[in-house]
């Protein structure tokens, strides 16, 4: 069987081998069906103010995180794609910001980016009961999750996330 279109959205950054799925997807596309990929690059995250780097320390404290999807992938989506045999690849930018957003909106955009960090280290906490290291940096983090919290009430106040948007043929 084969399709037209595939549809792949916040998937290939969770994955231990993007390409090799990349390369099974490219099977079951019709010549000239298309792929459409969206994927995350948490380093083009940008808030400001932010002169004390807060939220960039804040979220780069949960890269190595064990168990952490690869949250730097969207500057490796062109490569990969195109080390698939895809061709007639277009990049385009997607990206979320507060500007206009109300505070409900705000909040809950707040609540997407950082809350599922916190389960992280929650869980990883669960699992290691004792572990003084994950106790510590899960301790910052909470700090960290309610300073940056009080940032997102201020509609002065600009936080906005991005990544890439690729779409390509067989």
């Amino acid at each position: 069987m084969q399709v037209d279109l595939v549809f792949c959205s916040l998937v290939l950054h969770h994955l231990t081998d993007p390409k090799k799925t990349l390369k099974k997807i490219r099977r079951f596309l019709r010549p000239g069906g298309y792929i459409y990929l969206r994927s995350c690059d948490d380093d083009e995250i940008i808030g400001y103010p932010d002169e004390d780097n807060l939220i960039r320390s804040t979220i780069q404290s949960t890269y190595a995180l064990p168990g952490m999807s690869d949250r730097l992938h969207g500057r490796k989506l062109f490569g990969e794609v195109y080390g698939s045999g895809y061709t007639n690849i277009r990049v385009f930018p997607y990206y979320v910001s507060t500007a206009s957003m109300g505070t409900d909106a705000r909040m809950q955009f707040f609540f997407d980016i950082f809350y599922w960090r916190k389960n992280v280290f929650k869980y990883l906490l669960d699992k290691n009961p004792g572990n003084q290291e994950f106790l510590q940096r899960y301790n910052q983090y909470c700090e960290n999750y309610d300073t940056i919290e009080d940032r997102f009430y201020d509609p002065s106040f600009f936080f906005k996330v991005s990544g890439p948007i690729v779409i390509a043929t067989k």
